[in-house]
């Protein structure tokens, strides 16, 4: 075994317990009355750690296996407990994270630190299994302006365009998704859905101000071993870019360090023309899911991203 495997398999053995007591936890919210308007996301919760566990339990630890594993499984885990975390957290009255409640070990509080370990392991797990297959793999947890990167050749990509309406985003993004042919059977689709939504999104609402005079232009490549889309809008650009940067560094610095009360700060990004509904939590999800991180232009209306398929 290389030392790659062997970091490959130290992984897979803490996140293989970090998952077992995030379902622990899951189901011992599930039967406190005080968490029922939390159930379906505690339920689809616990379903899917039980089906992390069980996977990791079954499969060989191969590079191969892991990527069907992080694409499937643990994302779409770390996904629903984010949700949880803005609703019991935020928008409740009790400090989970006072030093009483750590104290008494509460539930809630051990079960986001347990969320903090899962966010860590997948990371780490991201970049030693995406090191495997992509030569000069990069890791990066943070919007780029780039505008010399390859991610800009639109050579041999398919090209659509539409007029600002929210109404039209899932057409789009299914239309998209429909054109791709797939020779990793175990690769999740509507996961790769959802996150094309939310750039063409992103476009719409926050780019065009959802002005159904302005367009939103697409392109999109697929091949065997990527997904590769640019979105352009006609906005004057993200202009909260190092703001939004700055607190996601913040938000990772507390990540690394364990440090969950500081954690607290960061989960959802305001700002000046921020709506109740807005809370920045999707471009955390990208940054998560994208193989390239998400790179713009210098004006900042025109995103690139790239996930591979293999």
């Amino acid at each position: 075994m290389n030392e790659t495997e062997q970091k490959l398999n130290n992984l897979i053995r803490k996140a293989r317990i970090i998952i077992n007591e995030t379902h622990v936890y899951c189901n011992d919210l599930l039967g406190d009355e005080k968490y029922r308007e939390y159930k379906e996301l505690l339920r689809q919760a616990s379903i899917i750690s039980n089906l992390c566990v069980e996977y990791i339990k079954k499969s060989q630890v191969e590079f191969e296996a892991m990527r069907e594993f992080l694409d499937n499984y643990y994302y779409s885990l770390l996904n629903i407990i984010k949700d949880l975390f803005v609703k019991i957290i935020v928008f409740s009255d009790t400090n989970y994270f006072s030093m009483e409640m750590w104290r008494q070990r509460n539930k809630v509080t051990l079960f986001y630190s347990d969320y903090i370990l899962l966010n860590q392991n997948f990371r780490f797990l991201k970049d030693c299994i995406s090191e495997h297959f992509i030569s000069h793999y990069k890791s990066s947890y943070e919007l780029i302006v780039d505008e010399n990167s390859p991610l800009w050749d639109i050579a041999d990509m398919k090209y659509i365009e539409f007029f600002s309406d929210m109404n039209m985003i899932r057409n789009v993004s299914r239309n998209i998704v429909k054109n791709i042919t797939l020779n990793n059977p175990h690769f999740s689709l509507t996961i790769l859905e959802g996150q094309i939504s939310e750039i063409i999104k992103n476009a719409v609402k926050h780019g065009n101000k959802c002005d159904a005079r302005k367009k939103v232009k697409i392109w999109y490549l697929t091949s065997d071993k990527q997904f590769k889309i640019i979105v352009e809008d006609e906005g004057k650009g993200f202009t909260n870019f190092n703001e939004w940067n700055e607190f996601n560094k913040l938000r990772n610095e507390a990540l690394k360090r364990g440090n969950i009360e500081e954690m607290l700060k960061y989960v959802q990004y305001k700002g000046p023309e921020s709506r109740d509904d807005d809370g920045g939590n999707s471009l955390f999800a990208a940054l998560e899911y994208w193989d390239s991180s998400l790179v713009y232009n210098n004006k900042k209306n025109k995103v690139a991203a790239v996930k591979y398929l293999f």
